[in-house]
């Protein structure tokens, strides 16, 4: 695999587990040694914990997968630089040649996404056949057409339902 070609990886949750590091490594393996590798914290953005969980991602994928990530982080995108900070996002992720997208919550994720227009430059990066795309946990809920409000219907007892994903 090249990071030319593109990759799009779905999985579910574990994603930082012991069990995902030998899938981890294959993924990456054809990287090139200085790769811009980005974690999007927008699943998760509105976590209080999210500093925790980017810290977190980033020290696993470093030990366990010899990948030296940075953290593209959803405060940043409202802060200070406004509009100026989400371009530099998703400059970053057009450009990245890995992009893990993974815990928190799918509709918060899309409602990110699509409010920075991240949701097109995945789209961009997967139909160009770009990089690699890691899509887990709550990121794999939104793929698709249907994503499912996972944190609505068990954390706030809303009826099932779904909304649309960012394919």
């Amino acid at each position: 695999m090249n990071a030319r070609h593109g990759l799009l990886v779905l999985m579910g949750s574990g994603e930082t587990s012991p069990t995902m590091v030998t899938l981890h490594r294959e993924v990456t393996a054809h990287l090139s040694r200085a790769a811009d590798a980005v974690i999007l914290e927008t699943p998760y953005g509105f976590q209080v914990n999210r500093d925790d969980i980017s810290t977190r991602a980033r020290e696993y994928f470093r030990r366990s997968v010899s990948l030296a990530t940075a953290v593209a982080p959803d405060a940043e995108i409202d802060g200070p630089s406004g509009e100026g900070g989400a371009d530099k996002v998703r400059d970053r992720v057009r450009r990245a040649e890995w992009v893990f997208a993974g815990p928190g919550s799918p509709s918060y994720a899309l409602g990110r996404w699509n409010t920075l227009r991240l949701g097109e430059i995945l789209r961009e990066r997967v139909s160009r056949g770009y990089g690699v795309t890691v899509m887990a946990s709550a990121a794999a809920c939104t793929v698709g057409f249907a994503a499912l409000p996972v944190y609505e219907i068990y954390k706030a007892g809303h009826p099932p339902s779904g909304s649309p994903g960012w394919t």
